[in-house]
């Protein structure tokens, strides 16, 4: 038999909160121990592969100052049975949102203060290459085949593409704000790209390069949250997953306070899920079932069943839950 965990990485608390993604029960609680310069170690991002059970995971000191350069961070490898860190590799500057090629044998580690993504090799544990992407690298997915890495940028705001062999960029869209969380279909034809200040998203020809439509996601009969004003310091939506069958899109709407789902191609709204405050990321499990969005405001996770589009539980985490991840394991024996 097999679990599937849910990390959620709970940026102030600097600790990550774990739950059994069938029962929403916390089984741990993992301290980012290893305070550089009396700062505490904030985890950002998580991704795990078939191929081991093994999470990894980004962390940064916090500076206090979200406008200051940060400190260098560091991807971490977490086992997934016992829950501590494995191992540990120094990235250039401040680590995102990390990717995992689909043998598990490359953690792609966009660094946001810089203008590449460093990439890890997982047998070595040691960076073996960068690829070049514009300044400010955010978000990344990897295709199927783990061909070509998909790399968002906060400050060159543009969607970048590359070649993982060569590492070198064969295209890059540009948008005119920072490009955020985004999905790109199992073809690698289309891109969905949320952007920093808009309530909606983007519809993306990959093969053409051009921007064929913007969704302005709907608000909800109370109007955005009083917290909408927190886009000084982030965005109005941070969070994006598609269905594995690719038939659905889940979205994030942080300022509303609800999940937005449109059926693909058609972009209709089949749902509008409410949820805790500012949900900040989404994350989808291994059988499609259930959805999990970080409330990061009220310092909670929502777990929404996709097959009645409802919300079925809503959990306590630590202080400001923002990014997630998950990986299938094997339950331990009965005793």
């Amino acid at each position: 038999m097999t679990r599937e965990l849910l990390y959620v990485g709970n940026f102030r608390g600097a600790d990550v909160s774990v739950f059994d993604m069938n029962s929403h029960d916390l089984v741990a609680t993992i301290p980012m121990e290893g305070e550089v310069k009396g700062m505490k170690l904030q985890p950002d991002s998580f991704g795990s592969s078939s191929n081991a059970p093994v999470v990894y995971a980004t962390r940064f000191p916090d500076v206090g100052d979200p406008g200051r350069v940060k400190e260098k961070g560091e991807v971490i490898a977490l086992d997934a049975n016992e829950h501590r860190v494995l191992w540990t590799v120094e990235v250039s500057g401040q680590p995102n949102h990390l990717v995992v090629s689909p043998d598990g044998s490359r953690v792609y580690v966009p660094v946001r203060d810089r203008e590449y993504v460093e990439v890890i090799d997982t047998a070595s544990r040691s960076i073996v290459g960068r690829a070049r992407c514009g300044w400010g690298p955010h978000g990344t997915r990897i295709s199927e085949d783990g061909r070509r890495l998909y790399v968002g940028t906060m400050w060159a705001d543009q969607l970048t593409i590359i070649d993982t062999e060569t590492l070198e960029p064969t295209a890059a869209i540009k948008f005119d704000e920072a490009v955020r969380p985004f999905s790109i279909t199992a073809d690698d034809r289309k891109a969905y790209v949320q952007l920093s200040k808009l309530h909606g998203f983007k519809v993306v020809d990959l093969v053409a390069g051009a921007i064929r439509q913007t969704v302005h996601m709907p608000v909800p009969a109370s109007g955005f949250a009083d917290r909408v004003d927190r886009t000084a310091v982030g965005t109005l939506n941070h969070g994006m997953e598609m269905s594995h069958d690719g038939t659905l899109l889940y979205t994030a709407g942080s300022g509303t306070d609800h999940v937005v789902v449109y059926a693909l191609p058609s972009l209709d709204i089949v749902a509008e899920i409410p949820v805790g405050q500012e949900p900040a990321w989404l994350t989808l499990s291994a059988d499609g079932n259930t959805l999990c969005a970080s409330n990061r405001v009220e310092d909670t996770v929502s777990f929404i069943d996709t097959r009645t589009m409802k919300e079925i539980a809503r959990k306590p985490t630590g202080v400001y839950p923002n990014r997630m991840g998950s990986i299938v394991i094997d339950a331990p024996a009965a005793s």
